[in-house]
C-alpha cells in the first residue's frame, strides 16, 4: 500500500518537473523512483529509472545511493559481476564524502561474503572492518536496523574477524612454506641443469679425445737396457717384454680368467719379476695395464665394426674379457671419462652425420 502511494507520488512530481521543464527535480525524482521499483522488486524498471537519472545526478549521496540500489537490483537479478561493481562503486563514492546511510550495511555483508567464496581473505577481512566500523557510527545515532543488529552483532563480527585473521595467518605460514619448497626445488633444478649441462660438456671433451688417442696410453712396450729394472736382470726383463708383446698381439688380455699368476707361469717366470717389469715398461701395475688393454681394444673394435655398435653392453663386456656388465661400465669410465653406452651413441650419430 506505501509503495503504491509513493509510486503515486513519484508519478505526479515527475509529470509536474516535466510540465515545468524542472531537469534537476525530474532526475532526483526518477532516481528514488528506481529504489521505490526496488522494494517493489520490480527489478528492470528499477535499473531502467537509475540509468536515466544517474548521467544528470550531480549530488553525491544521490549518486552513491543510486549505485546502491543499482547494485542491489543486479544481485536480486543473479547478476554478481555487474552487481559487485556497483556496490563497491556507491562504497568508493560514499567513503569519499564520508557518506554513511544503513542500507550500505547490506552491501558490505555480501561483498565480505563474495570474497569468502572466492577465498580472497584480504579482501573479505576489508568489508568485515567496514562492517564494524559503520555499526558502531550507526549505533551512536540509532541508524541500524533492528534485524541487522540482531543477525550481525558486534562479537559476532569480532568473532568472524578474529577467525579470518588466524586463517589468513596460516595461508601466509604455508606461502612462505610453499615459496621456501619451490626456491629449494628451483635452485635443486638450476644445479641439476648446471652439473647436467658441464657433465655433457665433459663427456664431449672425453669423447674427442679417446677418438683422438689422447686418453689411453698407447706407448708400445720397449726394452729399456740395463738400467730399466736394477731388481730384474736384463735377459729376464727382455724376455718378459717379448712374452708381453705376444700377449698383447694375440689378444690373450680378452680372456676373463687371466691373472697375474697365469701370466707368468705362461712367460716363464716368476709374479714379482712380471709385476715389476710391467710398472717399470708401462707406468701401471697389472690390473691397470689389463684393463687398459681391454678398453683400448674394445674401442678401436667400436670405431671399426658396425655390427659391434648393435652389441649390448653385457655382450661388449664379454668381448673385452669382462665376466659382468658392471665391472665393464666401470672400467671403460674409469679409463675414459664416459660411459660405454654414450659413446656408444655418439660413435653412431657422428658416423651417420658424416655419411651424408
Amino acid at each position: 500500500m506505501e509503495l503504491d502511494s509513493s509510486r503515486k507520488y513519484f508519478g505526479r512530481g515527475i509529470r509536474e518537473s516535466l510540465k515545468y521543464a524542472d531537469t534537476v527535480q525530474y532526475y532526483r525524482l526518477l532516481s528514488s523512483s528506481g529504489s521505490m521499483e526496488y522494494y517493489s522488486k520490480n527489478y528492470m524498471a528499477a535499473l531502467d529509472s537509475l540509468d536515466k537519472a544517474l548521467p544528470h545526478l550531480t549530488d553525491l549521496h544521490r549518486i552513491a545511493m543510486a549505485h546502491y540500489y543499482k547494485g542491489q537490483s543486479f544481485r536480486a537479478l543473479g547478476s554478481d559481476k555487474e552487481a559487485r561493481s556497483m556496490l563497491l562503486k556507491s562504497d568508493s563514492i560514499a567513503g569519499s564524502i564520508n557518506y554513511k546511510f544503513p542500507e550500505l550495511r547490506l552491501a558490505y555483508e555480501y561483498l565480505a561474503e563474495q570474497y569468502k567464496k572466492e577465498q580472497k581473505l584480504d579482501s573479505q577481512l576489508v568489508f568485515i572492518d567496514k562492517m564494524l566500523d559503520l555499526d558502531k557510527e550507526l549505533l551512536e545515532v540509532r541508524s541500524l536496523d533492528g534485524e541487522i543488529s540482531r543477525r550481525y552483532d558486534t562479537p559476532n563480527l569480532l568473532r568472524q574477524k578474529e577467525a579470518l585473521i588466524r586463517d589468513m595467518e596460516q595461508r601466509h605460514r604455508r606461502n612462505r612454506l610453499y615459496k621456501g619448497i619451490l626456491l629449494s626445488g628451483m635452485f635443486l633444478l638450476g644445479t641439476g641443469l648446471i652439473y647436467y649441462y658441464l657433465r655433457q660438456r665433459r663427456y664431449r671433451l672425453r669423447y674427442n679425445e679417446l677418438l683422438s688417442g689422447n686418453v689411453l696410453n698407447e706407448t708400445p712396450l720397449t726394452v729399456k737396457g740395463e738400467s730399466a729394472d736394477p731388481g730384474v736382470p736384463e735377459a729376464i726383463f727382455a724376455e718378459i717384454i717379448k712374452g708381453l708383446s705376444a700377449f698383447e698381439q694375440k689378444k690373450r688380455f680378452t680372456s676373463p680368467e687371466i691373472t697375474l699368476y697365469d701370466l707368468a707361469q705362461d712367460l716363464g717366470t716368476n709374479t714379482t719379476y712380471l709385476s715389476r717389469v710391467i710398472n717399470t715398461s708401462r707406468g701401471v701395475n697389472f690390473s691397470q695395464y689389463l684393463h687398459g688393454l681391454r678398453i683400448d681394444h674394445i674401442v678401436h673394435r667400436l670405431r671399426t665394426e658396425e655390427r659391434l655398435r648393435a652389441y649390448s653392453i653385457q655382450a661388449l663386456a664379454e668381448e673385452a674379457g669382462y665376466n659382468t656388465s658392471q665391472s665393464f661400465t666401470r672400467a671403460f669410465y674409469r679409463q675414459t671419462g664416459i660411459y660405454p653406452s654414450y659413446f656408444i651413441k655418439k660413435l653412431t650419430a657422428d658416423l651417420k652425420n658424416s655419411a651424408f
